[in-house]
């Protein structure tokens, strides 16, 4: 059986021994292993909410879980047509447009006037209920978890009791900074910070 992993770069297992590596050895991967199923990986370094519920959609039709590992609520991404591409936008920054000076002051007005808390909150929980109820109507398990920034309203939401969040009082960033895992100077965590959440992330859905 499959599992369908969406994310950012902490799903993506990003600044370890190597791409590869670390798509091979995320905290969701891991955790997907250790249940028994196959993953493939889908995050995007920078990715987005709204770009987990855009590949869930496409993509759902070929599996039966998805483990999905929220981001942050300033994040969005843009459809590129002069290279025909999804570009991931975090911080108001549009990731791969570093020549595109259009883009790179669209980021900068929807970080001003779209990208703010009320807002990014907003879209996360809409994104979050979307896709679990889309994945609900065609009978695939969803295993939600937080990397960081959860959604506040003002105190942590919550979710409908047919949602599945085996962690609901902290994040994988905040549990492994708690947890004294060190980080690169982009926040992100090694292998072993990523084995010991699959762990800890298992032992709450076995409980």
């Amino acid at each position: 059986m499959k599992a369908l992993i969406l994310g950012c770069s902490h799903a993506a297992g990003s600044e370890m021994i190597n791409d590869d590596y670390g798509r091979a050895n995320s905290y969701p991967v891991l955790l997907a292993q250790r249940m028994g199923h196959t993953a493939v990986n889908y995050a995007i370094p920078g990715g987005s909410n709204d770009a987990m519920f855009r590949i869930f959609q496409e993509q759902c039709h070929n599996y039966t879980i998805v483990i999905a590992c929220w981001t942050g609520i300033d994040r969005v991404e843009l459809w590129d047509t002069e290279s025909q591409n999804w570009l991931p936008m975090a911080h108001g920054v549009v990731l791969g447009s570093q020549r595109r000076s259009d883009l790179n002051e669209y980021g900068r007005r929807w970080a001003v006037h779209e990208g703010t808390q009320q807002r990014g909150h907003l879209n996360k929980t809409k994104n979050i209920l979307a896709l679990n109820m889309l994945a609900q109507s065609k009978n695939i398990q969803v295993i939600n978890i937080d990397s960081f920034q959860p959604v506040d309203w003002p105190e942590r939401i919550h979710w409908p009791d047919t949602m599945e969040w085996p962690v609901t009082d902290t994040t994988f960033c905040e549990w492994a900074i708690a947890q004294k895992f060190l980080h690169t100077d982009n926040g992100h965590f090694d292998r072993d910070a990523h084995s010991a959440f699959a762990d800890y992330v298992l032992k709450n859905i076995a409980g």
